[in-house]
C-alpha cells in the first residue's frame, strides 16, 4: 500500500487565507486515506517529498510557477540513510488527533504547546466539523 501524509502549516502562517482555502480539500483527502497533519509550534515553509529511498527537501513549491519563475531550491537525494533520518524526524513529532466531529483530543497538550502536530482523523462517514 501507499502511505500518503501531508504536513501542512498550522495556525501560525504568513497567509491565513491560503491555509483556510487549502482546508477545503481536507475532507476529500481524508476520505481517500491521506493522513493530514498541521504543524503547531511555528510557521512551516519546508516542502518535502519522500518516495521509497528518494527524498526532496527545501522551499520550492511543486508547481509550474515555481519551477519556471521563482528562485527557490530543494535538495534531492537517492539515499536510504538520509531517507531513514527524514522518516525518523517526522515520526518524532507526536501528533494529537482530532476525532470525527473535529474536536481535538488532548486539547491541553496543544494549548500548552506540548504537541508539535495536530493530526486529523479520517471521518467515519461524515465531514469534519466546519468543513465544506
Amino acid at each position: 500500500g501507499v502511505d500518503v501524509r501531508l504536513l501542512l502549516t498550522g495556525p501560525r502562517t504568513d497567509h491565513p487565507s491560503v491555509r483556510y482555502a487549502g482546508q477545503r480539500y481536507y475532507p476529500r483527502l481524508l476520505r481517500a486515506g491521506v493522513k493530514v497533519f498541521e504543524y503547531q509550534p511555528c510557521f512551516l515553509h519546508l516542502k518535502m517529498v519522500l518516495i521509497d529511498d528518494w527524498v526532496s527537501l527545501g522551499s520550492c513549491n511543486f508547481d509550474h510557477w515555481n519551477l519556471r519563475f521563482n528562485l527557490e531550491a530543494n535538495l534531492e537525494a537517492l539515499d536510504p540513510g538520509l531517507t531513514r533520518d527524514v522518516v525518523a524526524s517526522f515520526e518524532r513529532l507526536r501528533p494529537e488527533r482530532r476525532n470525527h466531529a473535529g474536536r481535538l483530543e488532548g486539547q491541553a497538550a496543544v494549548a500548552t504547546g506540548q504537541a508539535a502536530l495536530v493530526g486529523l482523523d479520517r471521518p467515519a462517514g461524515g465531514e469534519l466539523a466546519g468543513s465544506a
